[in-house]
Protein backbone atom coordinates (compact mmCIF):
# COMPACT_ATOMS: atom_id res chain seq x y z
CA UNK A 1 0.00 0.00 0.00
CA UNK A 2 1.42 3.21 -0.86
CA UNK A 3 2.08 5.84 2.01
CA UNK A 4 1.19 9.89 1.01
CA UNK A 5 4.32 11.55 2.09
CA UNK A 6 2.15 14.19 2.28
CA UNK A 7 -0.33 12.31 4.71
CA UNK A 8 2.15 11.21 6.95
CA UNK A 9 3.27 14.24 7.05
CA UNK A 10 7.07 14.36 5.50
CA UNK A 11 7.74 16.26 3.20
CA UNK A 12 6.23 19.88 1.28
CA UNK A 13 5.00 20.00 -1.94
CA UNK A 14 7.76 21.04 -4.68
CA UNK A 15 5.97 23.56 -7.19
CA UNK A 16 8.28 23.54 -10.67
CA UNK A 17 7.32 26.36 -13.02
CA UNK A 18 8.31 25.41 -16.30
CA UNK A 19 8.74 29.29 -16.99
CA UNK A 20 12.09 29.64 -15.13
CA UNK A 21 13.69 27.30 -17.35
CA UNK A 22 15.71 27.77 -19.26
CA UNK A 23 16.75 25.78 -22.63
CA UNK A 24 18.53 25.78 -25.43
CA UNK A 25 16.02 24.15 -27.96
CA UNK A 26 12.68 22.80 -27.56
CA UNK A 27 10.09 22.02 -24.52
CA UNK A 28 11.52 20.79 -21.48
CA UNK A 29 10.69 17.24 -20.36
CA UNK A 30 10.43 15.94 -16.99
CA UNK A 31 12.49 13.16 -16.88
CA UNK A 32 13.12 11.93 -13.24
CA UNK A 33 12.50 12.76 -9.78
CA UNK A 34 14.58 11.40 -6.78
CA UNK A 35 13.65 12.31 -3.23
CA UNK A 36 16.31 12.15 -0.56
CA UNK A 37 16.32 12.32 3.14
CA UNK A 38 18.72 15.44 4.08
CA UNK A 39 20.82 17.44 7.08
CA UNK A 40 19.07 20.51 7.67
CA UNK A 41 22.05 21.97 5.06
CA UNK A 42 20.20 20.08 2.14
CA UNK A 43 23.41 17.24 2.45
CA UNK A 44 22.37 13.90 1.65
CA UNK A 45 21.81 11.33 4.27
CA UNK A 46 20.43 7.88 4.36
CA UNK A 47 17.24 7.69 2.41
CA UNK A 48 16.93 7.66 -1.56
CA UNK A 49 13.48 7.33 -3.88
CA UNK A 50 13.67 7.74 -7.23
CA UNK A 51 11.50 7.34 -10.08
CA UNK A 52 13.67 5.30 -12.10
CA UNK A 53 12.36 1.87 -11.21
CA UNK A 54 14.29 -1.30 -10.89
CA UNK A 55 17.08 0.89 -9.62
CA UNK A 56 17.43 -1.31 -6.11
CA UNK A 57 16.07 2.31 -4.68
CA UNK A 58 12.27 2.76 -2.88
CA UNK A 59 10.08 3.67 -6.11
CA UNK A 60 8.79 7.43 -5.73
CA UNK A 61 5.32 7.37 -7.16
CA UNK A 62 3.89 11.17 -8.41
CA UNK A 63 0.45 12.92 -8.98
CA UNK A 64 0.00 15.73 -11.04
CA UNK A 65 -3.67 17.51 -10.98
CA UNK A 66 -5.21 14.13 -8.94
CA UNK A 67 -3.93 11.47 -11.31
CA UNK A 68 -0.90 9.39 -10.78
CA UNK A 69 1.91 10.08 -13.57
CA UNK A 70 3.87 6.87 -12.82
CA UNK A 71 3.43 3.50 -11.69
CA UNK A 72 5.06 0.12 -11.20
CA UNK A 73 8.69 -0.91 -10.87
CA UNK A 74 10.38 -0.76 -14.09
CA UNK A 75 9.97 1.24 -17.52
CA UNK A 76 6.17 2.67 -16.16
CA UNK A 77 8.32 4.20 -13.26
CA UNK A 78 10.01 6.52 -15.32
CA UNK A 79 8.76 9.84 -16.18
CA UNK A 80 8.40 11.44 -19.35
CA UNK A 81 6.62 14.43 -18.68
CA UNK A 82 6.17 17.30 -21.11
CA UNK A 83 6.10 20.90 -19.63
CA UNK A 84 4.60 23.94 -20.96
CA UNK A 85 4.54 27.39 -19.87
CA UNK A 86 3.08 27.35 -16.13
CA UNK A 87 3.24 25.89 -12.21
CA UNK A 88 3.44 22.15 -11.74
CA UNK A 89 2.16 20.99 -8.29
CA UNK A 90 3.63 17.37 -7.52
CA UNK A 91 2.41 14.96 -4.94
CA UNK A 92 4.85 12.42 -3.82
CA UNK A 93 4.08 8.63 -2.54
CA UNK A 94 5.87 5.88 -1.36
CA UNK A 95 5.49 3.12 0.18
CA UNK A 96 8.00 3.49 2.94
CA UNK A 97 7.23 5.39 6.24
CA UNK A 98 9.66 8.56 5.94
CA UNK A 99 8.96 10.04 9.88
CA UNK A 100 12.16 9.20 11.13
CA UNK A 101 13.69 12.26 8.86
CA UNK A 102 13.19 15.90 9.52
CA UNK A 103 14.85 17.16 5.77
CA UNK A 104 14.13 16.39 2.74
CA UNK A 105 15.61 17.22 -0.95
CA UNK A 106 14.04 16.79 -4.65
CA UNK A 107 16.08 16.72 -7.19
CA UNK A 108 14.16 17.07 -10.88
CA UNK A 109 15.79 15.84 -13.91
CA UNK A 110 14.97 16.81 -17.41
CA UNK A 111 15.31 15.73 -21.14
CA UNK A 112 16.58 12.56 -20.35
CA UNK A 113 19.74 13.70 -18.03
CA UNK A 114 19.36 11.45 -15.24
CA UNK A 115 22.98 12.33 -13.69
CA UNK A 116 22.36 16.19 -13.79
CA UNK A 117 19.53 17.93 -11.97
CA UNK A 118 18.20 21.01 -13.43
CA UNK A 119 16.28 22.13 -10.15
CA UNK A 120 17.12 20.90 -6.70
CA UNK A 121 15.31 22.18 -3.70
CA UNK A 122 15.16 21.48 0.22
CA UNK A 123 12.54 21.40 2.49
CA UNK A 124 11.71 20.63 6.34
CA UNK A 125 9.05 18.03 6.69
CA UNK A 126 5.61 18.67 6.58
CA UNK A 127 4.43 17.93 10.22
CA UNK A 128 1.07 19.19 10.14
CA UNK A 129 -1.39 21.41 7.81
CA UNK A 130 0.70 24.17 6.46
CA UNK A 131 3.37 22.81 3.99
CA UNK A 132 6.98 24.22 4.88
CA UNK A 133 8.59 26.81 2.28
CA UNK A 134 11.59 25.51 -0.11
CA UNK A 135 14.61 26.56 -0.96
CA UNK A 136 17.21 25.73 -3.65
CA UNK A 137 19.77 23.10 -2.38
CA UNK A 138 22.91 24.30 -2.93
CA UNK A 139 24.44 21.49 -0.54
CA UNK A 140 27.39 19.57 -2.67
CA UNK A 141 26.84 16.77 -1.40
CA UNK A 142 23.59 16.47 -2.80
CA UNK A 143 22.44 13.95 -4.86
Amino acid sequence: MLRSIFARALVAAVTLAASSLSWAAGIPVLSGLVLQSAAADGSATSYFFSTRGSDGNVNLYVRSDGSFINSGNGSTTELNVPLSNGTYTLDFFSSVDLAAWPYFTVHAFFNGDSTHAGVSVRAAARTGSTIPAFTANNSPSAY
